[in-house]
């Protein structure tokens, strides 16, 4: 009897798990379509608007009492920094690793937003073809400078061909896996295809491209995983190599060497927690010795390189991931390095 109380409260317990993942599920749905909605909602919104200032400012033939100009939507802001992380979010949410379906999404959000967006392809009528292989950000696909057709930019890019178009979406991978930070990348893009230079003059399709590269820059592993593994990899490997010439000049007597070479660590890690001190003073307590305890583990490099890598941003930071970073290898580089090559030339002599 008692076997069977026990395989009953498991069973009842079992029903109580399946049934709180259930109602996660379905409030976790009921969320996503409420955002697409108010998503949707906000577009039509933006849309009645449009319609209302182009109606507003046609020529009239007889005279009319002066109007006030259409108010905008309280909702809404027609600036580009509002604008901007819609067109992303609605670029993103259906992306994947299949360029044909990236294609179908781009052209569906071209035609729910052609009010917003018609600028832009009128500028590169293929530039639904280009971001569709921008987002499918293929790391297989060998990698090759875009070759185009000769004439002014704004020429070149109005006629550009398909093939044209996917070479210059496929070719923004290699500066996301070649740079650290995300509007770095964007622009070295760029520079690298001056034909997309009426694109970058349209002002709405830069923001677009680098709240897009944000988010591949996060999804492409083979990048994350460059930076964070040889940011991580370096570090351990500097602290064990230390270890073991610390232990080496011990062993030997050299107590000089290394008590300095203990010192010229401790001088790096003392400059890197007032550095980390500064950069986090705005935050709490638990930040802040959260991140001290970082630099104590000598993992500064490998977190460094992962904030940079996925573009992580706080207002309430004294300076920017990538000058932490740059910061904290200049510390190591005074610090360590060159009083260590100096410390190695004396010896030899």
């Amino acid at each position: 009897m008692e076997r069977v109380l026990q395989e009953l409260d498991v069973l009842k317990t079992q029903l109580q798990v399946q049934n709180e993942q259930m109602l996660q599920m379905q409030m976790q749905a009921s969320n996503e379509q409420i955002q697409r909605q108010q998503r949707t909602d906000l577009f039509a919104e933006i849309r009645a608007w449009s319609s209302n200032r182009s109606s507003s400012n046609e020529p009239k033939t007889t005279p009319t009492p002066p109007t006030t100009t259409t108010p905008i939507p309280t909702s809404i802001s027609i600036s580009q920094q509002h604008l901007t992380p819609i067109i992303v979010d609605a670029l993103l949410e259906l992306r994947s690793n299949s360029q044909p379906s990236n294609l179908s999404h781009v052209n569906r959000v071209f035609t729910d937003n052609a009010t917003l967006l018609a600028p832009l392809e009128s500028v590169c009528p293929k530039i639904k073809i280009l971001l569709s292989h921008l987002l499918t950000n293929l790391t297989t696909v060998k990698q090759k400078k875009a070759r185009v057709s000769a004439g002014s930019e704004a020429t070149r890019l109005h006629e550009l061909t398909d093939a044209e178009a996917e070479v210059l979406g496929k070719s923004f991978k290699k500066f996301l896996l070649g740079n650290k930070e995300v509007a770095t990348a964007v622009h070295a893009w760029q520079l690298d295809n001056p034909i997309l230079v009426p694109l970058f003059a349209e002002g709405a399709f830069e923001p677009i491209i680098i709240g897009v590269a944000k988010d591949l820059m996060v999804a492409s592993t083979l990048g994350l995983a460059k930076r964070v593994v040889l940011g991580a990899g370096l570090s351990i490997m500097d602290m064990i190599t230390d270890i073991f010439v610390i232990r080496d000049y011990l062993r030997i007597g050299d107590t000089t060497s290394a008590h300095t070479l203990m010192a010229m660590i401790g001088l790096s890690i003392f400059v890197q927690l007032i550095i980390a001190y500064v950069q986090n003073r705005k935050k709490s307590k638990w930040v802040i010795l959260r991140e001290l305890l970082i630099v104590l583990s000598l993992l500064k490099p490998a977190v460094d390189a992962y904030r940079v890598a996925t573009g992580y941003e706080d207002e309430r930071n004294s300076f920017d991931p990538l000058l932490d970073m740059g910061l904290g290898k200049s510390t190591e580089l005074a610090c360590e390095s060159i009083p260590g090559v100096y410390q190695v030339k004396n010896e030899e002599k």
